[in-house]
């Protein structure tokens, strides 16, 4: 019987750790920052990796969302977001959710590429064949 258990607890020891559950122990990666590059996949993962983050870091207040993400971005991003924060205190503009700043930046670096890949993609169309 003692061995059967000792078998069991073998497994259980090796389940990998949440990290929820292990709180002050685990070391949560930072974020890439994003610099404004107008690349789907650029804009795509750097959201991703903030909602990655926002769970593995438990941060769950709209307000801390919107304030950590704008803090990892440089570059281009960065002096956008100069403007919008120039106009949100002007009140001119509302960005205090997550939610809204993601549909944001996807509005301002992803829906331009977007465009402007699919423009080039048409302009090198060629005819190869007859009708």
């Amino acid at each position: 019987m003692s061995i059967q258990i000792g078998l069991l607890q073998r497994p259980v020891s090796n389940v990998p750790v949440v990290a929820h559950d292990a709180g002050a122990r685990l070391r949560i990666p930072e974020p890439k920052a994003y610099d404004g590059a107008r690349d789907v996949k650029e804009v795509e993962t750097f959201l991703f990796d903030m909602e990655q983050y926002f769970f593995a870091a438990n941060v769950e207040n709209e307000a801390r969302k919107v304030s950590t993400t704008t803090m990892y971005l440089t570059g281009d991003a960065k002096l956008w977001w100069r403007t919008k924060y120039a106009e949100i205190q002007a009140n001119q503009v509302r960005l205090d959710t997550w939610a809204l700043l993601r549909e944001t930046i996807r509005e301002q670096f992803f829906l331009e590429n977007v465009e402007y890949n699919v423009r080039r993609a048409l302009r090198k169309l060629e005819h190869t064949g007859f009708v």
